[in-house]
């Protein structure tokens, strides 16, 4: 079970960096001066290393047998939110909309990703 307890430590991990997220650009949307304040810049640069850092160990995991199918959802959840981190870090500092939609876009397509994941995990559980 070392895999299982991995896999939920990094989606908690995933889960606290993308709400971190939300929180951050809700609060830049009432009030876009907040992006180049230097308190938001560094809470959100932690967030998005947090989800780099969850990839990382995503990749490192070796999973057995029996989750390797959750192990591929949760590897294309890890692309995915890389791509938030690029998008969102860019479209950030460069005040990019189209760079924040593509951060968003992945965000959805990395969830739905780990929805099928948790899916797949959840009927290996039953079994």
């Amino acid at each position: 079970m070392a895999y299982a307890d991995a896999i939920v430590k990094i989606s908690s991990d995933y889960m606290v960096a993308l709400d971190g997220i939300a929180t951050q650009s809700e609060a830049a949307s009432e009030n876009p001066y907040l992006i180049m304040s230097d308190e938001w810049k560094i809470t959100t640069a932690v967030y998005l290393a947090a989800m780099r850092v969850a990839g990382d160990k995503v990749r490192e995991l070796k999973p057995p047998a029996r989750f390797v199918a959750v192990h591929a959802d949760l590897l294309e959840a890890a692309g995915y939110y890389d791509q938030v981190v690029r998008y969102y870090g860019e479209g950030v500092d460069e005040m990019d909309a189209a760079k924040l939609d593509l951060a968003a876009a992945n965000m959805g397509m990395g969830s739905l990703a780990i929805q099928q994941a948790t899916a797949k995990l959840d009927a290996l559980a039953d079994e």
